[in-house]
């Protein structure tokens, strides 16, 4: 089964802040785009009375840009076959239960919306190429560069840097959305599924996209 029809199964339309796609700028297909919002919001269990860990904190997560690009090794990539890579940038408001004792954005909800974050990517690589590239957390390098407080407006910036075979590899920088300011950086490294031979991920094809 191609992942968009699984996805289109699986995953229930978002709730709010993500329920309607047509906001989210990017050069694919408002199907995509709802179908990632749509994935996003089951990740952090963004439904009513939920209880699942981090829900509180992660539910103002906000998709509002997606991008598929050729990406390479630029003037020197010569006969070599350009990848196709993603971009997410997702947007979300530091709130008092998101802080530290000290009042600065702390570390734990920080890893836990930069996983969500560095997953978006590659979703998006999974609904192009019909392989489910996805997987389980094995590794996050995760670098503080400077802190946010209570009101400060984060985006969350995310690119696929290897994705199917034997890993994916994403990365996420966190910016303070009015000083441009780099708050945060991670790269996760994910291991796939343990998946039947029919259902393995595999190396994304070029999508079917204008770029």
């Amino acid at each position: 089964m191609h992942f968009r029809e699984f996805a289109r199964t699986k995953f229930p339309t978002a709730s709010p802040p993500n329920e309607d796609a047509s906001g989210i700028i990017g050069n694919v297909s408002l199907d995509d785009k709802q179908l990632c919002a749509n994935i996003m919001a089951y990740h952090v269990a963004n439904y009513p009375g939920s209880t699942v860990f981090g829900h509180n904190e992660a539910k103002g997560l906000k998709l509002v840009e997606l991008w598929v690009k050729k990406v390479g090794m630029g003037a020197e990539s010569g006969s070599n076959p350009a990848r196709i890579g993603a971009q997410t940038v997702i947007e979300i408001s530091v709130e008092e239960g998101m802080l530290n004792v000290h009042g600065a954005f702390a570390g734990p909800c920080a890893t836990l919306i930069l996983d969500v974050a560095t997953f978006c990517p590659i979703f998006v690589l999974s609904l192009l190429s019909g392989a489910y590239a996805a997987g389980v957390s094995m590794a996050m390098h995760t670098v503080w560069h400077a802190p946010a407080f209570l009101g400060t407006e984060l985006r969350l910036v995310s690119t696929s840097l290897s994705v199917g075979g034997r890993i994916s590899v994403s990365r996420c920088e966190i910016y303070d959305k009015k000083t441009k300011k780099m708050l945060i950086s991670a790269t996760q490294t994910i291991a796939p599924p343990r998946l039947s031979p029919s259902t393995k991920a595999t190396k994304p094809k070029e999508p079917q996209t204008k770029l």
